[in-house]
């Protein structure tokens, strides 16, 4: 499987990464300027599209760490924080 497209949103402001290959790990740095949640879209290369929202942040960090992992996998985006 090969990943065209993933796009995350956090606090309204989208991170695009492209291109991944089936095993490969992309990382993207995002900034946070308020409160908010992940909003996950990824177009496989097939032409599929598979969509999620998850977790929080929050621009005073505390207990959340502002930090994700995004899995994409044929039909389905798992997201952790």
């Amino acid at each position: 499987m090969i990943l065209d497209e993933c796009r995350l949103i956090v606090c309204g402001k989208p991170y695009t990464v492209s291109n991944i290959s089936d095993g490969e790990t992309a990382q993207l740095t995002f900034s946070i300027t308020g409160d908010s949640n992940f909003q996950i879209r990824a177009t496989l290369e097939d032409g599929t599209v598979l969509s999620t929202s998850f977790g929080y942040v929050t621009g005073g960090a505390g207990r959340y760490h502002n930090r994700a992992t995004i899995t994409v996998r044929s039909n389905v985006i798992e997201g952790t924080q």
